[in-house]
Formats: structure tokens, sequence, C-alpha cells
């Protein structure tokens, strides 16, 4: 799955729409998506909304007075995640379907929760020394020093695939498009198997997985093609059966209808607030 083409690029835009600048640094490469930071915009409603996208964030509040840090799991639905103040957040989004290998733990155990990152980290130094400063690309670099570590040590570099993770990596690459019984016919593992080892560890079934992938690609179709969309074409594009089909997976996920959530990025100038950071290929 760590390819520059792969279709699903998970995004949290309402945390774009919260800050004041939200900074990307797109990684795509030892189960990582990307690395974020921010810092909410001052004197507005700070309730940031989070949607399904499949993956696992590694938050750390960067406050003199209380750095924390915490694992975040994907929400199911769309969930308001925190409402604190000006604190500078960075952020690790991992790829869907992945879970750090600095935390000994499945998927399903912090699906739709978030739990402290020192119960559940091997090197719980690293908190204190990203927590310690507000130097985004410094940071990054702190991350991936105790992240490789583990990432090399686990099946990172081990071409041989088990089931879920070719699981996993078949349905994010089809952006949602395959069936269980497409799965089933391709790993000659039963429908039922398959949902029970999926379940198991990744806390959901294959079917509401797929959802959300198919919806972060429509998403991503949206964010790119603001000024001229035809609905009815984009929902054949990103493999819903037709467009009131598209619109009822859109609003289950956000609470709103592409139509006013377009309008809410142009509202809120999402284009100026995401800063996309060119990584230098030298520093990782």
């Amino acid at each position: 799955m760590e390819d520059n083409d792969l279709k699903i690029r998970p995004k949290q835009p309402y945390f774009v729409m919260a800050s004041s600048k939200y900074y990307k640094s797109v990684i795509l490469k030892y189960g990582i998506s990307h690395f974020y930071s921010f810092e909410l915009t001052e004197g507005k409603d700070n309730a940031v909304l989070a949607i399904p996208d499949g993956c696992v964030d590694i938050l750390f509040c960067c406050d003199e007075s209380h750095p924390e840090a915490r694992i975040c799991g994907t929400v199911l639905s769309p969930s308001v995640v925190f409402n604190q103040s000006t604190a500078y957040y960075f952020g690790v989004r991992f790829l869907p379907g992945k879970v750090p290998d600095i935390c000994n733990l499945p998927m399903s155990e912090i699906i739709n929760q978030e739990l402290p990152l020192d119960e559940v980290i091997q090197d719980k130094d690293l908190i204190e020394k990203i927590t310690s400063i507000r130097d985004f690309k410094e940071q990054q670099k702190i991350f991936l020093d105790t992240y490789l570590h583990y990432y090399i040590l686990s099946a990172g570099y081990n071409p041989k695939q088990n089931l879920r993770e070719y699981l996993i990596s078949q349905i994010v690459l089809s952006a949602g498009s395959l069936s269980i019984g497409e799965l089933s016919t391709q790993t000659g593992y039963s429908e039922r198997y398959i949902n029970k080892v999926f379940k198991a560890y990744y806390g959901m079934t294959p079917k509401m997985f797929s959802k959300m992938m198919r919806f972060q690609y429509l998403l991503d179709n949206l964010n790119l093609n603001m000024e001229h969309v035809d609905f009815a074409e984009l929902a054949q594009i990103t493999g819903y059966y037709d467009q009131s089909h598209m619109m009822k997976d859109f609003k289950s996920f956000t609470k709103t209808t592409p139509r006013k959530y377009l309008l809410s990025l142009e509202h809120e100038n999402y284009d100026d607030r995401l800063i996309v950071i060119k990584r230098e290929k030298k520093t990782f």
C-alpha cells in the first residue's frame, strides 16, 4: 500500500477548517500516511469533528502547562474529538488499517476511542521529546528515529503478507470497490472466515471498512474538484450505485451533504489554511 499512486489519501478536513494553519508532510511509507501540525483558531468554536477514515492517529499536544499524547482509533461515525483552545498539536496519521509498530495492540482495542499514549507505547521518552518542542520538521525526525527501529524489527519489511494485511491492501487499492465475495475468490477463504479474521483484529467488518475507503475516495475527489462537480458522474467514478446512494453515505459520515460540504470548504478558505510541506528525501 505504500505507493504514491494510492487512491486513498486519508483526510480529516474539519481539522484543517478549525485551525489557523494546518501543516502537512506526506510520507506514504513505513505504514505512515502523513505528519501534520496545527493550532486551533483563537476565538472560534473549537469542537473539532473527526470523520471515519479507517486510520489510527497519534496526536501530541505540545502545551507547556499540560503536555500530553494519545493514540486515536478511527471513528465509525462523525464525532467531536476535542475542543481545547489554542494549543499546538503534532500528529501522525497512519495508512488505513495500519497500527503503529511502537504500540502492541490490535486496531479493535482503539476503534472509536482514544487512549493515553504512555499506556501503550514501548518508548515513553518519545512523548517528552516531541511535546517539549514546536519545530514541525524536528518532530518528524524524532518520531521516525524511534518508530523505524520498531518498524524494521516487525513484519514491516516482510514481503509475505498475512491474510488480514492482504485484505486491507486490496480494499484500499480498490478504493472500497471489492466485495467480500471477490475477496473470498482471491484468497480461497470463505466469506465467513474472512469476516471473522477481519473483525477480530480491526473491530469492524470488511464491508464497513470498504464503505469508509469509498467515502474517503469520494472526499478526495470533492476536494480536488471543488468548483466543477457533476454529482451523478462523481457517484459513478467513486463506485456508488447511484447519486442517491452517494449522498446517503456522505451524510452518514459527515452529517452534511456534498454540496454543503463544498460550500464550507470555500467559506473557511480551506486551501489557504492547508500548507503541504515538501519532504526532503535526505531527511528520512
